[in-house]
C-alpha cells in the first residue's frame, strides 16, 4: 500500500500510475512523506476556499457600503430639495438658507461616522467595515460641511442693504458713469423728469456693469415709464406715484428684475410690459389698473402668485402664458372675459374659481396647465362649447363636476375633432 506523491490518493501494491490523477508510483517511497504532502495539500486547499470565502464577503461588503453612501447621498438630495421649497414657501432667500442647512446636516453626519471610528474592534466586525472606510465618509461630509459654511458666510454678506446713491435726474447718468466701484447700489433719484435725462439714465443703467435698485419715489413729473427693456442690470424699481402709463415691452426681457413697486395713480400697463421678467416672483397690481395688455407677464417663469384687481373685465390674451410656477391666482368677480392663452402651459396651476360673471373662456385659456385638477364655476347653468371663434352655436355641456372642468379645459380641444374650442354662457 502506498499513496500518490502528488494527490495523496491512496496506491495499491499491483498500482502504476495513480487512478486519480494519473502520476506514476515511485518506487520505496516514503509514507510518511506522503502522507504530510497531503497534508499540506489538504491545508492548502483548505486556505485557498478561505480566502475565497473571503474576497467574496469583501466584494460584498464594499457593495453593501457603497449602497449606504449612495443612500445617504439621496436622502441628503431630497432633504436639500425640500428645504430650498419651504424657503421658497416662506419667500426666504434659499440662496442663504440652503448653505446653512447643508452645512448643518453635513457636520452631524460627519460627527455621526467620526464616532463610528471611535467603537470596539467588535462593532467593526459586526458591521464588516474598516476603520479606513468611516474616515474617508467622515472627512468627505466634514469638507461639505466646510464647503457650505464658506457659502453661508458669502451670501450673507451679500444680503446686507445696498448702498444708497442719490442723484438727481440731470446727474444720474454722469454719476453712474464715474462710479469706480464695481458693487451692487440702490440708486434714489431726484428732480424734474425730461426724456433726454431719463433715456440718458437708462442707457447709463444698461452699461454700468452692477447691479441695481432704482427709486424713482422722488423724481416728479413722469407719466409713463418706458425704455427699460432688455435692462439686464435693473434688480427692481420704485414708480412714482403720478405715473398713469406703464408703456408696452417696458420691462420686457429684464432678467434680473426681482420687485417693482406699481403706485395706484396707473391705469394702464402696457402689451408685454414685464414678458420674460424671468427673476420676477409676485406682483401687486393696484386696483387703479383697468387695461393689462397682451402677454403682459408672459414668460415670467418665477412669477408663483398673483392677484388681479377688480377693477379689470377682461383677462388679455396670453396674459399669463408660460408662467410655469404661478400656483396661485385670484380672478375677481369683476372679471366676464378669460381671452385665448391666458393661462397657457401655467403648469403649476392646481385649481381656479371662474367667477359668476365670466361669459366667455377663450381657446386654451388654461390649455397645457397639466397640474390642473379643480375649476370651480360659480354660475353652472347653461354653459355651452363651440368651435365658433364667436361664441354662437355649439353643445350645452355640463360644469358641474371640478374635475372634469378641470381636464376638460387644460385639454382645451375637442379628443374627435382636434378643433379649439370655446366655451360660453348664455
Amino acid at each position: 500500500m502506498g499513496f500518490c506523491i502528488k494527490c495523496g490518493n491512496q496506491m495499491t501494491d499491483d498500482m502504476v500510475f495513480c487512478s486519480k490523477c494519473g502520476t506514476k508510483k515511485t518506487l520505496g517511497g516514503d509514507t510518511s512523506s506522503v502522507q504530510t504532502n497531503t497534508q499540506n495539500f489538504s491545508e492548502q486547499t483548505n486556505n485557498t476556499t478561505a480566502d475565497l470565502e473571503n474576497n467574496k464577503k469583501r466584494r460584498t461588503n464594499m457593495i453593501v457600503w457603497m449602497l449606504i453612501f449612495f443612500a445617504l447621498s439621496v436622502i441628503c438630495l431630497i432633504v436639500f430639495g425640500s428645504t430650498a421649497g419651504v424657503a421658497e414657501e416662506a419667500e426666504l432667500d434659499d440662496s442663504s438658507f440652503t448653505p446653512l442647512f447643508l452645512s448643518f446636516s453635513f457636520g452631524i453626519l460627519g460627527v455621526m461616522f467620526l464616532f463610528l471610528i471611535k467603537t470596539p474592534k467588535s462593532t467593526h466586525k459586526i458591521l464588516r467595515a474598516p476603520k479606513g472606510t468611516f474616515i474617508g465618509i467622515s472627512i468627505f461630509f466634514s469638507v461639505i460641511s466646510f464647503i457650505s459654511c464658506i457659502c453661508q458666510l458669502s451670501t450673507t454678506s451679500q444680503s446686507q442693504p445696498l448702498p444708497k446713491v442719490e442723484a438727481t435726474l440731470e446727474n444720474a447718468a454722469d454719476v453712474l458713469r464715474q462710479r469706480t466701484s464695481s458693487s451692487d447700489i440702490e440708486l434714489a433719484v431726484s428732480g424734474t423728469y425730461r426724456e433726454s435725462h431719463f433715456k440718458n439714465l437708462i442707457i447709463a443703467i444698461e452699461t454700468s456693469g452692477v447691479m441695481i435698485d432704482l427709486n424713482l419715489t422722488e423724481l416728479k413729473g413722469l407719466k409713463k415709464i418706458y425704455g427699460f427693456n432688455s435692462c439686464k442690470n435693473l434688480t427692481s424699481i420704485i414708480i412714482p406715484y403720478g405715473v398713469t402709463t406703464i408703456d408696452g415691452t417696458a420691462f420686457h426681457t429684464c432678467e434680473n428684475l426681482k420687485s417693482i413697486n406699481i403706485p395706484n395713480s396707473v391705469t394702464t400697463i402696457g402689451e408685454c410690459a414685464f414678458s420674460f421678467c424671468k427673476s420676477l416672483r409676485n406682483i401687486t397690481i393696484p386696483n387703479s389698473v383697468i387695461s393689462i395688455g397682451n402677454g403682459a407677464f408672459a414668460g415670467c417663469t418665477s412669477l408663483t402668485s398673483v392677484t388681479i384687481p377688480g377693477s379689470i373685465t377682461y383677462i388679455i390674451g396670453g396674459m399669463f402664458n408660460g408662467c410655469t410656477n404661478l400656483r396661485s391666482v385670484t380672478i375677481p368677480e369683476s372679471v366676464t372675459f378669460i381671452d385665448n392663452l391666458a393661462f397657457f402651459q401655467c403648469k403649476s396651476l392646481t385649481n381656479i374659481t371662474i367667477p359668476s360673471r365670466v361669459t366667455r373662456i377663450g381657446s386654451e385659456a388654461f390649455g397645457g396647465c397639466e397640474n390642473l385638477t379643480s375649476v370651480t364655476f360659480e354660475d353652472t347653468d347653461t354653459w355651452y362649447e363651440t368651435y365658433n371663434r364667436n361664441y354662437t352655436g355649439g353643445k350645452r355641456i355640463d360644469v358641474t363636476d371640478t374635475a372634469a372642468n378641470a381636464f376638460h379645459l387644460k385639454k382645451a380641444y375637442d379628443s374627435f375633432s382636434s378643433k379649439k374650442t370655446f366655451l360660453y354662457k348664455k
